[in-house]
């Protein structure tokens, strides 16, 4: 028993640990998207220098350099953080992220040492950390861009070793970019063009298409790729356009996506243009063209439900009314168009409606009038 209590506990911890992992993760995924110093829940990190975002160098293999950060707290409370350096780690997009406190570094979160780790700041109040970074003097060095950051992570009051579901561990940073002399190379290969859309769209619902554009940093040194969505439709010749831009770091795959609102009905091309930074100016490329047929087929089949009903209707109408193979009959003194629809099974209604008879719906003696060929069985 007390065995089957013990690794209960264990399962119970590592399942913690998993999910406060899985959380740390897809916070830092997020947590480097911006182009400049983050602020997360009230608290974040930027460079000493007015101006910078980002720290960013250029340093032979051997030298150190010396910078200041700054961390704020903008909350109003007292809170206390973790500092450390981090590698690059990219995002399955190709987004900016890096490693997690625990992780083992061996690029720019080794060459970083920072003055303090730990840090409380009082209530709206900021703090420089200094720190020294020095690159390896190594031969094998890679030469280009290395990427990494230096993050803020909120430490929690009390470590609660008991604490069961997901901990989320809030973090900030920013990004460090040291480039080693050499020979640079920048350059962006065009991958694929994908869409998921089909001929369906939603009448009532209007359907939201994906489309995914995936390219690849093969330098490196970090490029910037600018994208252009075009969605032309045939028959008009009108284009919709979507702009995008999104920042690769070297030998990363990025991928691209876009969300474009079908309209209510066409047939469209889809493609993309890019262009991306070399060391001679502008790169481009252009995607392969995708075509797309909307239809609004539960509309259609909303009006082809109608069209069957209306002849459905039609046709009982004609059955009722319309008098078709009835005989000419002609009118006796003592006939009533009562009497007639019971003796030939109809109702007063399809008498006088065939025959156009008009309130108070009387029929004169001698009058021609139409009624059903064949006498059926009298009504009871």
């Amino acid at each position: 028993m007390i065995a089957d209590e013990k690794n209960n506990s264990s399962t119970m911890i590592l399942k913690k640990k998993f999910l406060s992992f899985s959380a740390v993760l897809l916070t830092m995924m997020l947590l480097f998207q911006t182009a400049s110093a983050v602020t997360f829940n009230g608290f974040f990190a930027n460079p000493a220098t007015k101006g910078k975002t980002w720290f960013t160098y250029e340093m032979e293999p051997g030298e150190s350099i010396t910078d200041t950060l700054v961390v704020t707290n903008n909350q109003n409370t007292t809170q206390s953080f973790y500092i450390y350096p981090a590698d690059l780690s990219a995002s399955t997009d190709g987004g900016f992220a890096i490693k997690q406190r625990k992780e083992e570094m061996k690029d720019i979160g080794k060459w970083i040492e920072l003055e303090e780790t730990e840090v409380t700041l009082a209530p709206r109040s900021s703090q420089k950390i200094a720190f020294t970074l020095t690159v390896p003097n190594n031969e094998k060095i890679d030469v280009g861009e290395h990427a990494g950051g230096i993050a803020i992570e909120e430490k929690p009051a009390e470590e609660n070793n008991s604490q069961q579901g997901i901990v989320i561990h809030k973090r900030v940073g920013t990004r460090v970019y040291v480039t080693i002399p050499g020979d640079i190379i920048k350059d962006v290969q065009y991958e694929s063009f994908k869409k998921d859309i089909s001929k369906f769209r939603s009448f009532v619902i209007p359907k939201i298409y994906k489309f995914s554009v995936a390219t690849n940093n093969i330098g490196n040194v970090s490029n910037k790729i600018e994208i252009v969505f075009n969605a032309k439709n045939i028959l008009t010749g009108k284009i919709h356009t979507q702009k995008y831009s999104q920042m690769l770091t070297r030998e990363t795959r990025g991928v691209s996506n876009f969300n474009w609102k079908a309209p209510f009905c066409g047939i469209y091309k889809f493609s993309v243009d890019g262009k991306y930074q070399t060391l001679d100016g502008e790169g481009v490329f252009k995607t392969d063209t995708l075509i797309g047929i909307i239809i609004p087929w539960d509309l259609m089949l909303l009006l082809i439900i109608l069209v069957i009903f209306g002849l459905q209707g039609y046709k009982k109408y004609k059955t009722l009314y319309s008098g078709e193979n009835w005989k000419q009959y002609t009118v006796k003194s003592s006939d009533t168009v009562t009497e007639l629809a019971e003796k030939y099974s109809v109702t007063w209604r399809q008498i006088v409606k065939v025959n156009k008879i008009k309130a108070p719906y009387s029929i004169k003696s001698g009058e021609k009038i139409l009624l059903p060929g064949k006498t059926p069985k009298s009504r009871k």
